[in-house]
């Protein structure tokens, strides 16, 4: 009759679930300090949420310290995004709406 809805979940389609989200585009970090993104996804890619979420605290230190342009909120936002899909390939969903919750609140 008709095409299956669901494929068979295989080897390959597990790794690519657990498998770190690509880095956000360059252009769109280009207003943040280099080396402290570069730890940072480094870490993301790595699988150490929790050193990557220090790592990206640090980023917005030092965006906060030289005042946040248009172009820095935007790589902020695309950093956290990053992180958020990286919680979510690992399987750590609560992790990522508890950041987001204390974000919201500004306990973050």
């Amino acid at each position: 009759a008709g095409m299956p809805l669901m494929r068979p979940v295989g080897a390959n389609f597990t790794r690519d679930c657990n498998k770190p989200p690509p880095p956000p585009p360059s252009g769109s970090l280009k207003a943040l300090p280099a080396e402290h993104v570069q730890r940072f996804l480094r870490l993301v890619q790595d699988g150490d949420y929790a050193e990557a979420l220090r790592a990206l605290r640090k980023v917005r230190r030092a965006v906060k310290g030289r005042g946040c342009s248009k172009e820095a909120f935007g790589g902020m936002r695309a950093l956290l995004h990053h992180l958020l899909e990286g919680y979510a390939s690992a399987g750590r969903l609560p992790e990522a709406t508890q950041l987001l919750g204390d974000m919201k609140r500004g306990t973050e």
